[in-house]
Protein backbone atom coordinates (compact mmCIF):
# COMPACT_ATOMS: atom_id res chain seq x y z
CA UNK A 1 0.00 0.00 0.00
CA UNK A 2 1.28 3.47 -0.84
CA UNK A 3 0.73 6.37 1.52
CA UNK A 4 0.17 9.86 0.18
CA UNK A 5 1.70 12.98 1.58
CA UNK A 6 -0.47 15.90 0.58
CA UNK A 7 1.54 18.91 -0.32
CA UNK A 8 -0.15 22.17 0.20
CA UNK A 9 -0.36 24.83 -2.47
CA UNK A 10 2.22 26.65 -4.60
CA UNK A 11 2.11 25.19 -7.42
CA UNK A 12 2.84 23.18 -4.48
CA UNK A 13 3.84 23.27 -0.94
CA UNK A 14 5.79 20.88 0.97
CA UNK A 15 7.54 20.80 4.23
CA UNK A 16 10.78 20.95 5.97
CA UNK A 17 13.45 22.59 7.74
CA UNK A 18 12.83 26.05 9.03
CA UNK A 19 14.44 25.07 12.25
CA UNK A 20 15.44 21.57 11.39
CA UNK A 21 11.83 20.38 11.31
CA UNK A 22 11.40 16.95 9.79
CA UNK A 23 8.16 15.23 8.95
CA UNK A 24 8.07 11.74 10.41
CA UNK A 25 6.11 9.11 8.54
CA UNK A 26 4.72 6.59 11.00
CA UNK A 27 2.33 4.73 8.72
CA UNK A 28 -0.60 5.51 11.01
CA UNK A 29 -2.02 8.38 8.93
CA UNK A 30 -5.40 7.98 7.26
CA UNK A 31 -5.04 8.73 3.55
CA UNK A 32 -3.49 12.18 3.26
CA UNK A 33 -1.22 14.03 5.61
CA UNK A 34 -0.64 17.76 5.14
CA UNK A 35 2.92 18.85 5.68
CA UNK A 36 2.53 22.57 5.07
CA UNK A 37 3.42 23.64 8.60
CA UNK A 38 6.88 22.18 8.09
CA UNK A 39 7.51 23.82 4.72
CA UNK A 40 10.04 26.43 3.82
CA UNK A 41 10.00 28.37 0.58
CA UNK A 42 12.22 30.50 -1.62
CA UNK A 43 10.78 32.76 -4.32
CA UNK A 44 13.05 32.92 -7.38
CA UNK A 45 11.83 36.04 -9.20
CA UNK A 46 14.21 35.79 -12.15
CA UNK A 47 14.20 31.97 -12.42
CA UNK A 48 17.97 31.81 -12.03
CA UNK A 49 18.34 29.36 -9.14
CA UNK A 50 19.46 25.82 -9.91
CA UNK A 51 19.43 22.78 -7.64
CA UNK A 52 23.21 23.14 -7.15
CA UNK A 53 22.68 26.60 -5.60
CA UNK A 54 20.28 25.10 -3.10
CA UNK A 55 22.36 22.07 -2.18
CA UNK A 56 25.43 24.29 -1.74
CA UNK A 57 23.51 26.36 0.83
CA UNK A 58 23.49 29.55 -1.27
CA UNK A 59 19.73 30.06 -0.82
CA UNK A 60 17.98 31.27 2.32
CA UNK A 61 14.54 29.74 2.71
CA UNK A 62 11.70 31.34 4.67
CA UNK A 63 8.82 29.87 6.61
CA UNK A 64 5.48 29.85 4.86
CA UNK A 65 3.29 32.68 6.08
CA UNK A 66 0.16 30.52 6.20
CA UNK A 67 -0.46 26.77 6.20
CA UNK A 68 -2.31 27.13 2.89
CA UNK A 69 -0.45 29.73 0.81
CA UNK A 70 -1.72 31.00 -2.52
CA UNK A 71 1.14 31.87 -4.85
CA UNK A 72 -1.39 32.73 -7.56
CA UNK A 73 -0.38 32.89 -11.22
CA UNK A 74 3.18 34.10 -11.59
CA UNK A 75 6.24 34.01 -13.81
CA UNK A 76 8.45 33.41 -10.76
CA UNK A 77 9.66 30.01 -9.63
CA UNK A 78 9.12 28.76 -6.11
CA UNK A 79 11.43 26.29 -4.40
CA UNK A 80 10.05 24.24 -1.54
CA UNK A 81 12.39 22.37 0.78
CA UNK A 82 11.39 19.57 3.13
CA UNK A 83 12.69 16.52 4.93
CA UNK A 84 11.05 13.15 5.52
CA UNK A 85 11.92 10.51 8.07
CA UNK A 86 10.40 7.10 7.46
CA UNK A 87 9.63 5.42 10.79
CA UNK A 88 7.12 3.04 9.22
CA UNK A 89 7.58 -0.37 7.67
CA UNK A 90 6.49 0.99 4.25
CA UNK A 91 8.96 2.22 1.67
CA UNK A 92 6.77 3.48 -1.19
CA UNK A 93 4.95 6.80 -0.93
CA UNK A 94 3.15 9.32 -3.11
CA UNK A 95 3.77 13.03 -2.86
CA UNK A 96 0.90 15.00 -4.33
CA UNK A 97 0.82 18.72 -4.95
CA UNK A 98 -2.23 20.58 -3.78
CA UNK A 99 -2.42 22.64 -6.92
CA UNK A 100 -2.66 20.72 -10.17
CA UNK A 101 -2.22 23.86 -12.32
CA UNK A 102 1.56 23.97 -12.30
CA UNK A 103 3.62 24.34 -15.44
CA UNK A 104 6.78 22.70 -14.15
CA UNK A 105 7.14 20.66 -10.98
CA UNK A 106 10.47 18.93 -10.49
CA UNK A 107 11.18 16.94 -7.34
CA UNK A 108 14.81 16.35 -6.35
CA UNK A 109 15.91 14.03 -3.57
CA UNK A 110 18.73 11.70 -2.63
CA UNK A 111 18.24 7.94 -2.73
CA UNK A 112 19.65 5.58 -0.09
CA UNK A 113 23.01 5.51 -1.90
CA UNK A 114 23.29 9.30 -1.95
CA UNK A 115 22.47 9.62 -5.65
CA UNK A 116 20.47 12.70 -6.68
CA UNK A 117 17.11 11.65 -8.09
CA UNK A 118 14.96 13.89 -10.29
CA UNK A 119 11.25 13.32 -10.96
CA UNK A 120 9.69 15.64 -13.57
CA UNK A 121 6.04 16.60 -13.74
CA UNK A 122 3.78 19.54 -14.59
CA UNK A 123 1.38 20.83 -17.24
CA UNK A 124 4.18 21.84 -19.65
CA UNK A 125 5.30 18.23 -19.91
CA UNK A 126 3.54 15.52 -21.95
CA UNK A 127 0.91 13.69 -19.94
CA UNK A 128 2.23 10.36 -21.23
CA UNK A 129 5.59 11.13 -19.61
CA UNK A 130 4.07 11.19 -16.12
CA UNK A 131 4.97 8.28 -13.89
CA UNK A 132 1.48 8.44 -12.36
CA UNK A 133 -1.15 9.07 -15.05
CA UNK A 134 -3.44 11.42 -13.16
CA UNK A 135 -4.77 14.96 -13.56
CA UNK A 136 -2.99 15.97 -10.36
CA UNK A 137 0.76 16.19 -9.98
CA UNK A 138 1.85 13.08 -8.11
CA UNK A 139 5.37 11.86 -7.49
CA UNK A 140 6.06 8.22 -6.53
CA UNK A 141 9.02 8.04 -4.16
CA UNK A 142 10.87 5.31 -2.36
CA UNK A 143 12.17 5.97 1.13
CA UNK A 144 13.70 3.03 2.95
CA UNK A 145 12.33 2.26 6.44
CA UNK A 146 14.26 3.96 9.26
CA UNK A 147 15.88 6.47 6.91
CA UNK A 148 15.44 10.14 6.13
CA UNK A 149 16.24 12.48 3.27
CA UNK A 150 15.72 16.03 2.05
CA UNK A 151 13.46 16.92 -0.85
CA UNK A 152 13.52 19.98 -3.07
CA UNK A 153 10.55 20.88 -5.21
Amino acid sequence: MKFRLFIVSFLISIFCFAGEKTVEITGKAKGFESVAEFSVVYKDDDNSVAIDNIIDGQINFSDLETPNPNFDFTTSSYWIKFSLKNSSHHNEFLIETARPLTNIADLYYFDEKGKMMLLKNGDDRPFDARQIKHRKIIFPITLKANSSTEFYL
